[in-house]
């Protein structure tokens, strides 16, 4: 192999390295992404359901709940709704 030739392999391999790295760095940060992002959905979604067994157990009617988390947690009422028994 001549200096040169090797020179362009070592050349296209750091930079097919670097290509590959960086496709790996980038599904990882995407997957901690999207791992962080339904973990949050999650856990807002278990708030909501145990904000709202509390203001059961505490007597409050269904329109007030409805009205407690909306204003809380930023729902529609059609969003609400999912979260209080009829």
């Amino acid at each position: 192999m001549t200096v040169e030739l090797e020179r362009e392999v070592s050349e296209l391999c750091n930079l097919s390295e670097g290509i590959y790295n960086k496709g790996l760095k980038d599904g990882i940060d995407k997957g901690i992404q999207q791992g962080l992002e339904q973990g949050l959905e999650q856990g807002l979604e278990q708030g909501i359901k145990v904000t709202v067994e509390i203001l059961q157990e505490s007597g409050f009617e269904q329109q007030i709940i409805l009205e407690k988390i909306m204003k809380k947690y930023h729902l529609t009422l059609e969003t609400a709704k999912q979260y209080v028994p009829a």
